[in-house]
């Protein structure tokens, strides 16, 4: 089985990540008009970037006993857990999650914790029941 982040729950993502610069441009547009524009242009831009150029080259794969997450445009990067030693797996939705379709997963295991925000919610069903949540 292999899963990818859906485009909107990416947006969520995106609108999340955006948040922060909003709030931050204030302090910048008490400076300036032009430069709390352009601090806010250039924080949205990177926003955007981040979530839908990297998010949307996740891949989630469940197969021979691992959950395997590849990620990166650039550099690209593989993280692998084994299945037999997850020992918890949550399933979370905000309102805005809930309102895309999407859910956030968590992945808990010895030593380390797994955050898939944005798979799409029969996907992400799908995953947690396979990982042992039933």
């Amino acid at each position: 089985m292999e899963y990818r982040l859906h485009t909107r729950g990416l947006a969520v993502l995106t609108l999340w990540l955006s948040l922060p610069g909003g709030l931050l441009s204030a302090f910048v547009f008490w400076q300036s008009l032009l430069a709390g524009a352009v601090f806010l242009g250039l924080w949205l831009a990177g926003a955007a970037g981040v979530c839908l150029g990297r998010g949307g080259s996740v891949r989630v794969r469940l197969a021979q006993g691992e959950l395997q997450v590849r990620a990166g445009l650039i550099f690209k990067t593989v993280k692998r857990m084994p299945v037999r030693f997850v020992s918890g797996v949550e399933l979370f939705a905000s309102p805005l999650l809930r309102w895309a379709g999407c859910r956030m997963l968590t992945v808990h295991s010895a030593g380390m914790a797994l955050v898939l925000a944005g798979l799409a919610e029969p996907d992400a069903a799908a995953l947690a029941a396979a990982l042992g949540r039933g």
